[in-house]
């Protein structure tokens, strides 16, 4: 917001641009998993072609969310371009963000984790990736990834500014948000319908900000929750909410 004493100069601005503007020449490749996992070696960096830099975090994902990722892989689920940068000094890829992801691959294909609280494709729980058949492995392995990569023009300022960027816009959908989206159904509906009673509305005010954010909702759904389950699991909180949801849909269709 502008102060009262402060003049807009749009001429100074758009001079600010033209000198801050980078040009990010950049390329989307696909790359197979298996070509990924050639070129990705994290316990041989020397020999990895694709480089973790140290402004990227550790391998921090739970076994949920990489059991969650990996389960994305099969059913075919369009998941988020990785980026990468080619380093002008060798020609390696320095990744800047997806390592997450990339890493979970190659866990995977290493058998580092087991396959467990998959929802869609539960026949896969208990199951590691050398147990998986011979055709699954390798139609696993032809599955493309996206890859934005920038030209090697991007210096290490520039790829730290957009890791920096690509972690700090925006904000993440919280639990209420996510559910809403995923278990969108008929009980669903009946939660949304009770956050507009009016009853509700007066007992229990919230402020516009978590409103928007589902709030209301999620309030709700804890209500019916813990008023037929007990609070012995309170703790597990959003994935006995998730369960509960479930259930009752599948009980009002």
């Amino acid at each position: 917001m502008i102060g009262k004493n402060e003049v807009v100069d749009l001429e100074k601005a758009e001079q600010q641009i033209k000198t801050l503007q980078i040009p990010y020449d950049y390329d989307t490749k696909e790359y197979p998993i298996e070509v990924l996992m050639f070129k990705f070696k994290s316990s041989a960096p020397e020999e990895s072609t694709i480089k973790i830099p140290a402004y990227q975090r550790g391998f921090i994902w739970k076994d949920s969310m990489k059991c969650r990722f990996i389960e994305s892989l099969f059913l075919g689920v369009p998941i988020q371009p990785l980026f990468a940068a080619i380093l002008d000094e060798d020609g390696t890829l320095e990744l800047i963000d997806g390592s997450q992801r990339l890493r979970t691959i190659e866990a995977f294909v290493n058998d580092e984790f087991t396959l467990s609280g998959l929802k869609k494709i539960n026949y896969l729980n208990g199951v590691k990736y050398s147990q998986l058949s011979t055709a699954r492995k390798n139609k696993f392995g032809v599955i493309g990834v996206r890859i934005h990569v920038i030209s090697d023009k991007a210096d290490l300022s520039i790829r730290q500014d957009i890791f920096d960027r690509i972690n700090t816009s925006g904000e993440r959908a919280n639990k209420s948000e996510i559910r809403k989206g995923a278990y969108e159904g008929k009980f669903y509906e009946f939660v949304t319908e009770c956050s507009k009673n009016e009853m509700f509305k007066n007992l229990c005010p919230i402020p516009d900000e978590p409103k928007k954010r589902g709030e209301a909702e999620e309030l709700i759904l804890r209500f019916f929750t813990y008023s037929d389950r007990g609070t012995k699991d309170k703790l597990r909180n959003s994935r006995i909410l998730d369960d509960y949801l479930i259930e009752q849909d599948a009980h009002v269709r």
